[in-house]
């Protein structure tokens, strides 16, 4: 079969989204780790080899949405313990990511998942680190927690 896109004779691959052949050159791959803290990826992200067509108009979008807020991720700001005064409102369910191999990423994604839904602060905020040892591997997987939660930051010296 010729590829759908520049109909060369031979196809190799076919699109994961809209099932059509494509030939190596056409393919467009999307890394496993390109939505990584996404909390819910659509299913139209857990493919691996799309066509230019249902690259540009599934995953560009999400790309886009999802690079927006892991800029915002940062500007999150981390509290160990808050007072009243300090909250503006909160969510009350404790969120936890667990299974990072560095802290960093652990916190990363704790202020990713924040900046997804909205929030501007992570009271309560606490890592942990754990020692996993596979048959004379060792290594420390983290993992955090904290409250959702939003903030008045002209009252707040941090």
């Amino acid at each position: 079969m010729p590829c759908a896109l520049c109909l060369q004779p031979k196809s190799i691959r076919e699109c994961g989204h809209c099932t059509r052949p494509i030939c190596k050159n056409c393919v467009h791959y999307l890394d496993k780790e390109a939505f990584r803290f996404h909390p819910k990826p659509p299913k139209t992200l857990t493919k691996e080899i799309y066509c230019s067509d249902c690259y540009a108009e599934h995953v560009e979008k999400e790309m886009a949405k999802y690079q927006e807020c892991l800029e915002r991720a940062p500007a999150v700001v981390l509290i160990p313990k808050a007072t009243s005064h300090e909250v503006k409102r909160k969510k009350n369910v404790v969120v936890d990511v667990k299974r990072h191999l560095d802290e960093n990423i652990a916190i990363m994604h704790m202020q990713f998942l924040a900046a997804w839904d909205g929030w501007n602060a992570l009271l309560a905020f606490r890592t942990e680190s754990k020692k996993v040892r596979n048959h004379g591997y060792e290594h420390t997987e983290w993992a955090a927690s904290g409250t959702f939660a939003e903030i008045r930051k002209r009252r707040t010296r941090l």
